[in-house]
Protein backbone atom coordinates (compact mmCIF):
# COMPACT_ATOMS: atom_id res chain seq x y z
CA UNK A 1 0.00 0.00 0.00
CA UNK A 2 1.37 3.60 -0.93
CA UNK A 3 -0.21 6.90 0.39
CA UNK A 4 -1.48 8.80 -3.02
CA UNK A 5 -1.46 12.42 -3.30
CA UNK A 6 -5.25 12.91 -2.13
CA UNK A 7 -4.45 11.20 0.96
CA UNK A 8 -5.89 7.92 -0.23
CA UNK A 9 -4.17 4.38 0.30
CA UNK A 10 -3.72 2.84 -3.07
CA UNK A 11 -2.75 -1.06 -3.75
CA UNK A 12 0.94 -0.66 -5.35
CA UNK A 13 0.62 -2.41 -8.66
CA UNK A 14 3.90 -4.78 -9.87
CA UNK A 15 4.31 -3.28 -13.26
CA UNK A 16 6.69 -5.47 -15.33
CA UNK A 17 8.26 -4.22 -18.09
CA UNK A 18 7.29 -4.68 -21.62
CA UNK A 19 9.41 -7.46 -23.11
CA UNK A 20 11.78 -5.78 -26.16
CA UNK A 21 11.44 -8.99 -28.39
CA UNK A 22 8.51 -11.16 -29.07
CA UNK A 23 9.69 -14.75 -29.17
CA UNK A 24 7.73 -17.34 -31.30
CA UNK A 25 6.88 -20.61 -30.95
CA UNK A 26 10.05 -21.99 -32.40
CA UNK A 27 12.39 -19.95 -29.43
CA UNK A 28 12.79 -17.90 -32.37
CA UNK A 29 12.52 -13.85 -32.25
CA UNK A 30 9.55 -12.08 -34.14
CA UNK A 31 10.54 -9.06 -36.64
CA UNK A 32 13.77 -9.21 -35.22
CA UNK A 33 16.59 -7.70 -37.73
CA UNK A 34 20.31 -7.28 -37.08
CA UNK A 35 22.31 -4.17 -36.85
CA UNK A 36 23.95 -5.68 -40.26
CA UNK A 37 20.78 -6.38 -41.82
CA UNK A 38 19.64 -2.76 -41.02
CA UNK A 39 22.30 -1.38 -42.67
CA UNK A 40 21.93 -3.61 -45.73
CA UNK A 41 18.26 -2.10 -45.88
CA UNK A 42 19.08 1.48 -45.47
CA UNK A 43 21.71 1.07 -48.23
CA UNK A 44 18.96 -0.55 -50.48
CA UNK A 45 16.69 2.23 -49.88
CA UNK A 46 19.11 4.60 -51.02
CA UNK A 47 20.25 3.12 -54.06
CA UNK A 48 16.23 2.86 -54.76
CA UNK A 49 15.69 6.42 -54.52
CA UNK A 50 18.52 7.29 -56.04
CA UNK A 51 17.26 5.78 -59.19
CA UNK A 52 13.90 6.86 -58.77
CA UNK A 53 14.91 10.34 -58.30
CA UNK A 54 16.42 10.33 -61.38
CA UNK A 55 13.77 8.57 -63.15
CA UNK A 56 11.14 10.98 -62.18
CA UNK A 57 13.62 13.93 -63.47
CA UNK A 58 13.43 12.36 -66.85
CA UNK A 59 15.89 9.74 -67.13
CA UNK A 60 14.35 6.63 -69.58
CA UNK A 61 16.31 4.07 -69.86
CA UNK A 62 15.36 1.50 -73.05
CA UNK A 63 18.77 -1.14 -72.76
CA UNK A 64 19.74 -3.61 -69.95
CA UNK A 65 23.44 -4.60 -70.21
CA UNK A 66 25.35 -6.81 -68.59
CA UNK A 67 29.46 -6.98 -68.64
CA UNK A 68 32.03 -8.59 -66.83
CA UNK A 69 35.49 -7.20 -65.65
CA UNK A 70 38.32 -9.59 -66.84
CA UNK A 71 39.66 -11.55 -62.89
CA UNK A 72 43.81 -9.60 -63.91
CA UNK A 73 44.95 -13.25 -64.79
CA UNK A 74 48.36 -13.91 -63.74
CA UNK A 75 49.24 -10.55 -62.64
CA UNK A 76 48.81 -9.87 -58.85
CA UNK A 77 48.25 -6.33 -59.02
CA UNK A 78 45.28 -6.57 -61.70
CA UNK A 79 44.02 -8.77 -59.03
CA UNK A 80 43.95 -7.18 -55.87
CA UNK A 81 42.91 -3.63 -58.22
CA UNK A 82 39.26 -5.85 -59.25
CA UNK A 83 39.12 -6.41 -55.60
CA UNK A 84 39.73 -2.53 -54.35
CA UNK A 85 36.01 -0.36 -55.16
CA UNK A 86 38.22 2.81 -55.47
CA UNK A 87 40.03 1.25 -58.34
CA UNK A 88 36.41 -0.56 -59.58
CA UNK A 89 34.75 2.64 -59.59
CA UNK A 90 38.06 4.44 -61.63
CA UNK A 91 38.05 1.62 -64.43
CA UNK A 92 34.10 1.42 -64.68
CA UNK A 93 34.67 5.38 -65.23
CA UNK A 94 37.31 4.70 -68.49
CA UNK A 95 34.88 1.97 -69.78
CA UNK A 96 32.43 4.82 -69.79
CA UNK A 97 34.14 7.13 -71.57
CA UNK A 98 35.39 4.71 -73.83
CA UNK A 99 31.43 3.78 -74.61
CA UNK A 100 30.51 7.10 -75.16
CA UNK A 101 33.50 7.94 -77.40
CA UNK A 102 32.40 4.67 -79.66
CA UNK A 103 28.96 5.83 -79.51
CA UNK A 104 29.40 9.64 -80.34
CA UNK A 105 33.34 10.28 -81.11
CA UNK A 106 35.06 13.21 -79.34
CA UNK A 107 33.20 15.99 -77.40
CA UNK A 108 30.66 13.51 -76.28
CA UNK A 109 31.20 15.12 -72.68
CA UNK A 110 29.87 18.38 -73.95
CA UNK A 111 26.92 17.33 -75.12
CA UNK A 112 24.03 18.58 -74.02
CA UNK A 113 21.73 15.39 -75.47
CA UNK A 114 23.54 11.77 -75.74
CA UNK A 115 22.24 8.92 -73.65
CA UNK A 116 23.00 8.58 -70.42
CA UNK A 117 24.05 5.66 -68.24
CA UNK A 118 23.45 4.12 -64.60
CA UNK A 119 25.35 1.90 -63.15
CA UNK A 120 26.15 -0.61 -60.50
CA UNK A 121 28.70 -3.06 -59.65
CA UNK A 122 28.06 -6.45 -58.36
CA UNK A 123 30.29 -9.64 -57.72
CA UNK A 124 27.67 -12.27 -58.22
CA UNK A 125 29.04 -15.66 -57.09
CA UNK A 126 32.51 -14.70 -57.54
CA UNK A 127 34.85 -13.48 -55.20
CA UNK A 128 37.90 -12.29 -57.68
CA UNK A 129 36.05 -10.08 -60.63
CA UNK A 130 33.06 -8.06 -60.48
CA UNK A 131 30.76 -7.28 -62.95
CA UNK A 132 28.25 -4.01 -64.14
CA UNK A 133 24.71 -3.75 -64.44
CA UNK A 134 23.97 -0.50 -66.96
CA UNK A 135 20.17 0.99 -67.34
CA UNK A 136 21.31 2.78 -71.00
CA UNK A 137 18.94 5.37 -72.86
CA UNK A 138 18.54 5.00 -76.55
CA UNK A 139 21.78 5.23 -78.46
CA UNK A 140 22.46 6.82 -81.79
CA UNK A 141 20.25 4.86 -84.45
CA UNK A 142 22.85 2.59 -85.79
CA UNK A 143 22.97 1.01 -82.27
CA UNK A 144 19.84 1.67 -81.16
CA UNK A 145 19.33 -2.88 -81.69
CA UNK A 146 20.24 -5.80 -78.98
CA UNK A 147 22.52 -6.92 -81.84
CA UNK A 148 24.72 -4.02 -82.63
CA UNK A 149 25.15 -3.45 -78.92
CA UNK A 150 25.71 -7.31 -78.12
CA UNK A 151 28.62 -6.37 -80.99
CA UNK A 152 29.77 -3.46 -79.21
CA UNK A 153 29.75 -4.70 -75.60
CA UNK A 154 31.21 -7.93 -76.69
CA UNK A 155 34.18 -7.10 -78.95
CA UNK A 156 34.84 -3.48 -79.75
CA UNK A 157 34.46 -2.17 -76.15
CA UNK A 158 36.57 -4.29 -74.66
CA UNK A 159 39.56 -3.71 -77.19
CA UNK A 160 38.91 -0.58 -76.15
CA UNK A 161 38.55 -0.89 -72.41
CA UNK A 162 40.63 -3.53 -71.33
CA UNK A 163 39.84 -4.48 -67.89
CA UNK A 164 36.71 -5.96 -69.44
CA UNK A 165 36.52 -9.80 -71.06
CA UNK A 166 35.63 -10.05 -74.08
CA UNK A 167 32.13 -11.76 -75.07
CA UNK A 168 31.39 -11.57 -71.43
CA UNK A 169 27.93 -9.35 -71.65
CA UNK A 170 24.28 -9.90 -72.72
CA UNK A 171 22.11 -6.99 -73.63
CA UNK A 172 18.33 -6.53 -73.12
CA UNK A 173 15.70 -4.50 -74.37
CA UNK A 174 14.33 -3.12 -70.83
CA UNK A 175 10.26 -4.74 -70.53
CA UNK A 176 8.80 -2.42 -68.19
CA UNK A 177 5.60 0.02 -68.31
CA UNK A 178 5.65 3.59 -67.96
CA UNK A 179 9.23 3.54 -66.28
CA UNK A 180 8.01 0.95 -63.52
CA UNK A 181 11.01 1.96 -60.71
CA UNK A 182 10.63 -1.42 -59.34
CA UNK A 183 11.53 -3.38 -62.30
CA UNK A 184 14.39 -0.94 -62.62
CA UNK A 185 15.31 -1.23 -59.29
CA UNK A 186 15.31 -5.33 -60.02
CA UNK A 187 17.38 -4.94 -62.49
CA UNK A 188 20.38 -3.41 -61.18
CA UNK A 189 20.32 -3.29 -57.36
CA UNK A 190 20.13 -6.97 -56.47
CA UNK A 191 23.31 -7.16 -54.14
CA UNK A 192 23.53 -3.77 -53.26
CA UNK A 193 24.29 -3.98 -49.23
CA UNK A 194 26.45 -1.82 -46.52
CA UNK A 195 29.59 -3.56 -47.09
CA UNK A 196 28.88 -3.98 -50.99
CA UNK A 197 28.34 -0.63 -52.12
CA UNK A 198 26.99 -1.09 -55.31
CA UNK A 199 26.62 2.22 -56.79
CA UNK A 200 29.33 4.13 -58.31
CA UNK A 201 28.46 7.64 -57.60
CA UNK A 202 31.02 9.29 -59.66
CA UNK A 203 30.18 7.24 -62.85
CA UNK A 204 26.35 7.63 -63.45
CA UNK A 205 24.68 10.27 -65.10
CA UNK A 206 22.28 12.05 -63.26
CA UNK A 207 19.19 14.57 -64.69
CA UNK A 208 18.78 17.90 -62.93
CA UNK A 209 15.03 18.52 -62.02
CA UNK A 210 13.30 20.72 -64.48
CA UNK A 211 9.97 21.91 -65.35
CA UNK A 212 9.04 20.74 -68.46
CA UNK A 213 11.09 17.35 -68.97
CA UNK A 214 10.38 17.08 -72.14
CA UNK A 215 11.34 14.37 -74.27
CA UNK A 216 13.15 15.20 -77.74
CA UNK A 217 12.40 13.49 -81.01
CA UNK A 218 15.38 10.93 -80.56
CA UNK A 219 14.56 10.16 -76.92
CA UNK A 220 17.07 12.12 -74.98
CA UNK A 221 16.85 15.14 -72.39
CA UNK A 222 18.79 18.19 -71.03
CA UNK A 223 21.19 17.64 -68.72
Amino acid sequence: MELSTSGVFMEKKNLKPRPKYHINDWGRINNYKSNKEVARLQSVEGGYQLLQQNILNGFNPKYYIVSHFNDGGDNKRLQLRRLNPFYIEKDLLEVKKKLMQLLYGRGWDVMNKRCRCFFTIEYGKSTLKPHFNLLLERPPKVYDNVKSLSKLFNTTLPSKAICLWKNSSKVQQVELFNNDIVTLNRYINKENNYYNQTIPINVNDYVKPSKKNSKTKNYSYEF
